[in-house]
């Protein structure tokens, strides 16, 4: 959460909204805009800690993250 933002590559974050981590993550996600890295953050009511890949909120965020990465060329590298 210290880390310093030099030109890192595009990051997708997110999490429940009842997260423990969620106003660090959310604070991250600023720091990164704020340095001009293309972040974005999204926040999901109703889910747990771990989002499973078993529920459908939690497919629908392995999605969202799966076409982040591959919308800005990152997969594979």
């Amino acid at each position: 959460m210290n880390r310093k933002y030099r030109r890192p590559p595009a990051e997708p974050a997110g999490t429940s909204g009842s997260e423990i981590l969620r106003d660090d993550t959310r604070n991250v996600a600023e720091r990164a805009r704020a340095a001009g890295v293309e972040a974005v953050y999204q926040e999901r009511d109703g889910l747990v800690h771990v989002f499973a890949d078993y529920m459908p909120e939690g497919k629908a965020a392995f999605r969202h993250i799966a076409e982040f990465v591959r919308g800005r060329g990152l997969a594979g590298q």
